[in-house]
């Protein structure tokens, strides 16, 4: 053992004696290892945080969440009722528990505020096994109708927010229409769901809740030994029971399991894997230049490995010496990649989209440390094998009796250009999936989403609910300030809608049509002034806009969009039909007249098909506009109608906080999954025809070298220029040509797996193709110029006198 520790040090020592040698090798090989390992070590860290560690709860395998099936979805979110049932009724689970929330207004504190409160069932906490730091979470008592309000928080606002008082009991919170006294703080290391800052419980929110009412996500304990599987089969059966009891009264056909962290990592996991696929494409382009770059070295080296093999050394010690020459190399490059890796880490993360779950755990941990270290020394054996295959096979010492360096260069020139081919097949994989993702986000940005969202202020509101608890009170409020906005030199226009388009998720019900055999439908609920369409300048397609008169004094009216009237009145007038629409309100019961039909606008999303939709005016059905948003046009600047509008809505009533967006941000950030893989695919596929650029100028400039005697004959016999330089492109174009018709086949069978990132681009689009191909034959037109230019500057007789 000891003799082999002395060998790898002293196989070391003269590696790196070697590297100190060719200072040019070693530092462009260190920083191209940098680029590979570093980038390759960045995306990975996201992808541990994010898809490999396990949740930071005990039992996180058994950890599902439960969802209700319905025609319209796989995954609707549970009713109160039927999670009852399942809960009475089951067998496969440990436990069950409930949760719904978002932002919402707190009152209370020194200043109103928007936080993420969370109502939560009374086995939460258990469940996720999380005991409170200080205090104490919900009692049984009170996570039932008429209970004690109380609400626990997360440690972070408690440190913020109230001053880390340990004197829990003068500490109260005003939020969803009641006074809550704060009973908990739970340790920094739990917050689910994600950005959580305060729980109340939800029992006393459920009361009145259909069985139709989707309103809660659901997690629950699986029994040891069950599966999800065997527990969906479980809740279906209950699922159908209850259908059964109530045919009229629920629409849950049977019920989803799925593990809770395919749950939350699932929106993000294909684009994950895809960035990982595509940084270890980047890695083997470097892998493949140094590879080349190593052979060429040792061409320069034959002589020197001649001597050594002369003088006693063995093939396997000179593949050794190689090799370690290679992975020392190769763990520098490591090294200053872990620069490259926090850098490109914090690049990524401002990068990603905010629906990134568990961004917040992305490090540089030991386990990250662990697999750079370890992709170092396998990228070391990988760049440094060929090489020592090209040793291990060589006649050394015929090869000095040739000349030296000369004799090795024959054998070594098909594996450069064989490189060559190589890194031109990655390059052309990396652009055209890069490509093509950048194609069909051209393709996005020219979709028409409906509405004009230039010099549009978004003014986002949360209606603190124990000031505005009825209708008649939110109406009053949204009166006085459409009022007062509206009224105010510089605002041309405002007008406000419960859910902007592209914002976020919208909600909506079942709906009912009069006179009509189909039965129930399902609708997106929208509830807007009577000038929210003109100022948004949506077009009215038939009938007539709602107005100032439609209010409770008269008969409750709606519009709809297109989708909605050909889906139920295809070729059809649908003015004076009439729908109900069922669980959004207290006006369930009442008919609604449809006065008119707007153009259908991107509500959700500019790559899925527009929802049907009713819009219903608030002056007749203000419950559900506690959390809306105004939308402001003005003559003044972004920061001037900003202060403007802020002004104005305090004055109505400064306890309602506000929160202020351009609409062209929020189109943006609807795209920005999509925009986070177009700039990271691009970035790398511009890395890779870097790297190729390089490889191809490093082997043309290495066969001009080689070849010189041979140039400068053929040029003392009268060979013409025209005959010189396509000597030379020869040798650059035919591995060039070969490396992207195997990256084309390439790229064919790999964008089948980016489909679901393409939007109206096929995998095989032939513009991108051309494209790339032109690209990357301009690229080594370009890195060829100055060798070939070297090539016909010989000077026969020196060629011919160097030898």
């Amino acid at each position: 053992m000891s003799t082999f520790i002395e060998n790898v040090l002293r196989d070391s020592r003269y590696a790196m004696r070697s590297l100190r040698r060719a200072p040019a090798f070693t530092s462009v090989g260190i920083l191209t290892l940098a680029l590979g390992i570093g980038a390759t070590t960045a995306v990975y860290s996201i992808v541990d945080a994010v898809l490999l560690r396990p949740l930071p709860f005990p039992h996180p395998e058994r950890l599902v969440s439960l969802y209700e099936r319905t025609e319209r979805s796989p995954k609707a979110s549970v009713s109160a009722p039927n999670m009852e049932d399942w809960r009475a009724q089951s067998r496969s689970f440990d436990g069950m528990a409930t949760y719904r929330g978002g932002e919402s207004t707190l009152l209370g504190l020194a200043e109103p505020m928007r936080a993420q409160v969370f109502a939560a069932s009374r086995d939460f906490f258990r469940l996720l096994g999380a005991a409170p730091e200080l205090g104490r979470v919900f009692l049984p008592e009170e996570s039932r109708e008429g209970g004690v309000p109380v609400a626990v928080v997360s440690h972070a606002f408690w440190k913020q927010h109230l001053g880390a008082s340990r004197d829990l009991g003068s500490l109260h919170l005003q939020t969803w229409g009641m006074d809550y006294r704060v009973v908990g703080v739970m340790p920094p290391t739990f917050e689910y769901p994600e950005h959580a800052q305060v729980w109340i419980p939800i029992e006393p929110q459920n009361t009145g809740m259909g069985r139709a009412s989707h309103n809660d996500d659901a997690l629950a304990l699986l029994v040891a030994g069950v599966t999800p599987a065997q527990a969906q089969v479980e809740l279906s059966a209950i699922a159908a029971r209850i259908q059964q009891q109530f045919p009229t009264g629920t629409d849950a056909l049977a019920a989803t399991v799925i593990p809770l962290r395919d749950d939350l990592v699932g929106p993000v996991q294909r684009y994950l894997q895809l960035l990982l696929g595509a940084v270890f494409f980047v890695l083997l382009v470097v892998c493949v230049n140094l590879s080349s770059a190593s052979l060429a070295r040792g061409a320069d080296r034959a002589r020197e490995m001649a001597i050594r093999t002369m003088l006693g050394a063995g093939r396997a010690r000179l593949v050794r010496q190689l090799l370690t020459e290679s992975v020392l190399l190769s763990v520098a490059g490591g090294a200053a990649g872990l620069f490259v890796t926090m850098a490109l880490m914090r690049v990524l993360l401002s990068l990603s989209p905010h629906s990134l779950p568990r961004a917040a755990g992305v490090e540089l941990n030991a386990g990250v440390l662990a697999f750079a270290i370890a992709l170092s020394l396998l990228t070391g054996v990988i760049t440094g094998i060929l090489p020592a295959l090209q040793v291990a096979g060589a006649d050394l010492r015929a090869a000095i009796a040739r000349g030296g360096m000369r004799g090795a260069t024959a054998d070594r020139r098909g594996a450069r250009r064989a490189l060559v081919a190589a890194e031109v097949a990655l390059a052309v994989v990396l652009l055209v999936g890069s490509g093509l993702v950048i194609r069909s986000f051209r393709v996005i940005l020219a979709q028409d989403p409906g509405f004009n969202s230039s010099g549009t202020l978004v003014v986002n509101i949360a209606l603190p609910e124990t000031k505005y608890e009825t209708g008649t009170s939110i109406r009053s409020y949204f009166d006085a300030a459409l009022s007062s906005l509206n009224t105010t030199p510089g605002i041309t226009s405002a007008a406000f809608i419960n859910i902007v388009p592209l914002a976020r998720g919208g909600f909506g019900s079942r709906m009912e049509i009069a006179d009509n055999s189909a039965g129930q439908e399902y609708t997106d609920y929208r509830i807007v002034s009577p000038n929210y369409f003109r100022n948004m300048q949506i077009p009215l397609v038939a009938g007539r806009e709602l107005s100032e008169a439609d209010d409770s004094t008269v008969a409750h009216v709606a519009v709809i969009n297109q989708t909605l009237a050909k889906t139920m009145w295809p070729g059809v007038d649908p003015i004076g039909r009439r729908l109900r629409v069922l669980g959004m309100d207290d006006h369930r019961d009442i008919w609604m007249s449809i006065v008119g039909v707007v153009a259908d606008v991107h509500s959700t999303s500019l790559t899925r098909a527009t929802p049907p939709e009713t819009f219903v005016p608030y002056r007749q059905r203000p419950e559900r506009a506690g959390y809306a948003s105004f939308v402001v046009r003005g003559l003044l600047s972004d920061a001037a109608l900003a202060n403007t509008v802020r002004e104005r809505l305090r004055a109505v009533d400064a306890s309602v906080p506000l929160h202020m967006e351009t609409l062209n941000d929020i189109v943006d950030r609807s795209l920005a999954d999509r925009r986070f893989i177009m700039i990271v695919l691009a970035a790398f596929g511009v890395v890779a025809l870097l790297l190729a650029a390089i490889g191809i100028y490093g082997v043309l400039s290495y066969t001009v070298a080689q070849r010189t005697r041979e140039i400068g004959v053929r040029i003392a016999l009268g060979a013409p220029t025209d005959g010189v330089i396509e000597l030379v492109l020869r040798d650059t174009m035919e591995p060039v040509a070969l490396g992207a018709l195997v990256g084309v086949f390439g790229a064919l069978a790999t964008t089948q797996l980016m489909k679901a990132f393409l939007y109206q681009v096929s995998t095989a689009d032939p513009i991108t193709f051309v494209a790339v191909i032109v690209l990357l034959f301009t690229t080594a037109l370009t890195a060829s110029m100055l060798p070939t230019w070297r090539a016909t500057r010989i000077d026969p007789a020196l060629a011919l006198r160097s030898e």
